[in-house]
């Protein structure tokens, strides 16, 4: 498993958490897994900070951007166009986040998910509208 999260305070100041491990080698106290489980850590506790403000600016009106991607309360468009929740398919594999559209073939924008600031964030939104639901409010 390789990890890279790079932690980014409100002053700019850019931590990098980068490595690999060996989930099934290396015992839980290896260094590399510390490292892994701090950024999937830190990822949830960023997440969880920037939902509600985001689930406000999406009840607002407003559209979010992640990296090739905009989300608003009517879809997510990628460089094909404004795909509807509804018909929004969101998928990642193989480090990649790739939107498409329920039954054609080719994808209407893919991207890295190194490149995608606060690419949980986004998923967790695309989550909660691909159910039919508003995004989880921050309480949870």
């Amino acid at each position: 498993m390789s990890f890279s999260y790079t932690l980014i305070g409100s002053n700019g100041t850019k931590i990098p958490i980068i490595g690999s491990c060996d989930e099934h080698a290396e015992g839980t106290d290896s260094p590399a897994r510390q490292y892994a489980l701090l950024g999937r850590r830190a990822e949830e506790q960023v997440t969880r900070a920037l939902i509600s403000s985001a689930r406000a600016a999406l009840d607002d009106g407003q559209s979010l951007t992640f990296g090739k991607f905009t989300i608003s309360e009517a879809g997510i468009q990628g460089k094909r166009g404004l795909i509807p929740w509804s018909e929004a398919t969101v998928s990642t594999n193989g480090g990649r986040v790739t939107v498409s559209r329920d039954g054609k073939l080719f994808s209407a924008a893919s991207e890295n998910v190194a490149d995608i600031p606060n690419v949980s964030l986004l998923l967790t939104i695309v989550d909660a509208y691909r159910r039919g639901a508003d995004a989880p409010s921050s309480g949870g």
